[in-house]
């Protein structure tokens, strides 16, 4: 089940903060701006529930995010002693806990909350949900295995959204068909996750085959790519010796190729390494998955991805199917107050025709001030 609103009092830099969630969700803004509090919320919650045979209390600092004591937590200008995380789910019900300051402790004691009966049934706390973080899996030949995170959890990442799995999770996949028709790659040979993955890449590396190698004596898996060329393929390269961005979206592709309906998937900074049309492409991957009922939070800087999202949104006005609906997208904008640190949530309002009505300041507009300073206006 999916979250169809999120709110936020007294956390980090967030005084009050509303969200309504869609499938396709960007949070965008200056560095410093409260962008990462708000997946931060989401995984606190997952991580204090997971860890507890009985939710007493937010544990500040674990397996998917370290925020440091109670003085980390708490809104500096905020209201009262109280943090309050709510998310409404599919249903409209609305699942709401209160947690009180608890002095330079790092765990928060649960002082309230609302339909705790059901709030288990939100993906956001089963095997449905995948976490990437801004600092993931990096260009590695040898990967390890683990096949209770992989198996058993349904998991790519160990700890802190690190992908650490992200090679032995496609290794066990591979010869699955994707979930969902409708994300494959056209220019694959087949629904199986190994060609998607293939031809995905093709747009970000063109040419790019991988290969991918189980060795259960060693408790490893192993990752090369190869390329193709006229005269047929080239010899074996290290990821090393690729383009890093290629295996830093590796993480992204498979999470996202591999998701069940109602999935949720928290990812920062996808951008990160990419050349501008591979920005581009994912950001249609995202529309994709969105319209096959997998709910994506992004925490992004590109314009190359939003533009790609409003390219998708005037594709599907010109033929229904083709792209993402702007009913199925929020993005919001962040900044901060400068005097009381606190951050302002400001919702991209999105035309059907893929028009974005009054932009807020900053909003992707420095193409167009370096353009005026370049054509001397």
């Amino acid at each position: 089940m999916m979250i169809k609103k999120l709110e936020i009092k007294n956390f980090k830099a967030h005084k009050k903060a509303y969200f309504d969630l869609k499938g396709l969700n960007i949070f965008t803004g200056k560095n410093g701006m409260g962008k990462s509090s708000i997946i931060q919320s989401l995984l606190l919650l997952r991580q204090s529930y997971l860890s507890q045979s009985k939710f007493e209390g937010l544990i500040l600092n674990g397996d998917l995010v370290l925020i440091g004591n109670s003085q980390d937590a708490f809104c500096e200008s905020g209201d009262g002693d109280e943090i309050e995380f709510s998310l409404t789910d599919e249903n409209s019900i609305k699942h709401q806990w209160l947690f009180s300051r608890n002095i330079d402790k790092n765990f928060l004691p649960l002082k309230n909350v609302i339909n705790e009966d059901n709030f288990p049934q939100l993906e956001l706390f089963g095997k449905n949900f995948q976490y990437i973080a801004a600092e993931h899996l990096a260009a590695h030949e040898s990967h390890a295995r683990n096949t209770y995170f992989v198996e058993q959890l349904n998991q790519i990442s160990e700890k802190h959204g690190d992908g650490k799995y992200t090679v032995h999770y496609l290794a066990h996949n591979a010869e699955k068909d994707i979930s969902f028709p409708e994300m494959q790659h056209k220019k694959a040979k087949s629904l199986k996750l190994k060609s998607q993955i293939e031809a995905w890449l093709y747009e970000i590396s063109p040419s790019i085959r991988l290969n991918v190698n189980e060795d259960s004596t060693q408790n490893s898996v192993t990752l090369r790519y190869q390329f193709d060329t006229k005269f047929g393929q080239t010899k074996e390269y290290k990821p090393e010796n690729v383009g890093f961005g290629v295996s830093y979206i590796l993480p992204v592709l498979v999470a996202i190729l591999t998701a069940k309906v109602g999935a949720v998937i928290l990812i920062e900074n996808p951008e990160a390494h990419l050349h501008p049309a591979g920005q581009s492409v994912i950001g249609k991957l995202f529309c994709l998955a969105a319209e096959c009922g997998i709910q994506l939070i992004i925490e992004t800087h590109s314009d190359h991805i939003v533009n790609s999202i409003l390219v998708n949104i005037i594709e599907n006005k010109k033929n229904a199917g083709s792209g993402i609906s702007p009913e199925k997208v929020s993005i919001y904008f962040i900044d901060r107050d400068l005097e009381s640190h606190v951050s302002h949530v400001h919702p991209i309002k999105i035309r059907d025709d893929a028009r974005i009505i009054g932009p807020p300041k900053d909003f992707f507009d420095q193409y167009s001030k370096d353009m005026k300073q370049i054509m001397g206006f």
